[in-house]
């Protein structure tokens, strides 16, 4: 069994004048956005974004009439530009499985598995002050100590964070991001989107990500020293590790899911409201299993729950996304399934 886990790509690019701009799928995603009000005045009940995300789930009597129904609600879903979501997260699969899957299957196959651990290590220790701040804005005082420890342990002791030292001692790593943030604060998620090869999100989400993006003082200091390239590769290496930890289990789960963009949407909603709860979801405690997700509802039939007459239900996820031994599939920024697209931070 491959370890999994859930990395976001936060690419950048410089400039000449050394300033930092957001990538491109940034820009598509909030072109998405402008017209999320047109699609949403057509869409009864639409949820406020400023809302208490630890509210309990809205119940959802309709019956579900088809994969394509825009803007419809599933459970705490509020997806408006669900056609266009759906176009979006066909491209991710395409370029997945021709690009992404090949790229990560060689990589698992030369890069020994320790030495993948040490990447991984390595990287995750670059995000420490993303993460400790996010902490300290959360007024996570345990989080914030266990995280300065672990950056001090590991970039000491750990040869510069290659060495996940700090877990042997007892401060296991736990990611922090400002969309998290403002779900602590009591924002919303706001409308479900999917963004172009970086994968699953919503509104909050996304401007999490662009904050983490823009203040991670590692990608200031490398852009503003020319090294533009060392940061693609960090954001590169990070993407194709991550990968390739899930490369049977997301198989597994396209094979087995009646309808993947809604098994991915709810599954991705959920884990990341148990992750703003704080449910748990520590990154090196086991995957939940299935009937963990049942107090959420039955968005898109991910329930035991048989659907009523009429109601397409997809399928629950593969027993293989369960129990993992470091919980990965939960680490990272947004804590969504991984892939180009099923990827969401690279930490």
């Amino acid at each position: 069994m491959r370890p999994a886990r859930t990395n976001r790509c936060a690419a950048i690019s410089d400039t000449p004048s050394g300033t930092v701009r957001l990538p491109v799928s940034a820009a598509l995603f909030a072109l998405a956005i402008l017209v999320a009000p047109a699609a949403a005045a057509q869409t009864p009940a639409s949820p406020p974004m400023f809302e208490d995300s630890t509210a309990p789930a809205a119940s959802n009597d309709s019956a579900v009439t088809g994969p394509a129904m825009a803007g419809r609600m599933d459970g705490e879903i509020y997806d408006p530009l669900e056609p266009i979501n759906r176009g979006v997260f066909a491209f991710n699969e395409a370029v997945d499985i021709v690009i992404v899957v090949p790229t990560a299957t060689v990589y698992e196959t030369v890069i020994p598995l320790p030495l993948r651990n040490n990447l991984r290590s390595f990287l995750r220790n670059l995000r420490t002050p993303v993460t400790l701040a996010n902490n300290l804005l959360q007024g996570d005082w345990s989080a914030a100590e266990t995280t300065a420890t672990r950056f001090f342990i590991n970039s000491t002791l750990g040869l510069g964070g290659f060495t996940d030292v700090a877990t042997s001692a007892g401060h296991p790593y736990e990611s922090a991001d400002f969309g998290q943030t403002m779900g602590r604060w009591g924002v919303g998620p706001g409308p479900y989107a999917v963004r172009p090869f970086l994968g699953p999100t919503n509104l909050r989400d996304t401007v999490g990500w662009v904050v983490d993006t823009v203040s991670d003082p590692v990608s200031i200091v490398l852009m503003n020293e020319g090294a533009q390239a060392w940061n693609t590769a960090r954001t590169g290496v990070g993407a194709v590790d991550a990968r390739s930890r899930v490369l049977d289990e997301v198989q597994e789960l396209r094979e087995s899911s009646v309808d993947t963009y809604a098994t991915v949407r709810s599954l991705t909603q959920q884990m990341r409201e148990r992750k703003i709860r704080g449910d748990g979801m520590d990154s090196n405690a086991p995957m939940p299993t299935f009937e963990d997700f049942e107090d959420f509802g039955d968005g898109n039939g991910i329930s035991e729950a048989a659907p009523s007459e009429g109601e397409t239900a997809a399928a629950a996820p593969p027993s293989s996304l369960s129990g993992r031994a470091d919980g990965s599939l939960l680490d990272g920024q947004q804590a969504t399934l991984p892939s180009s697209h099923w990827l969401a931070d690279t930490d």
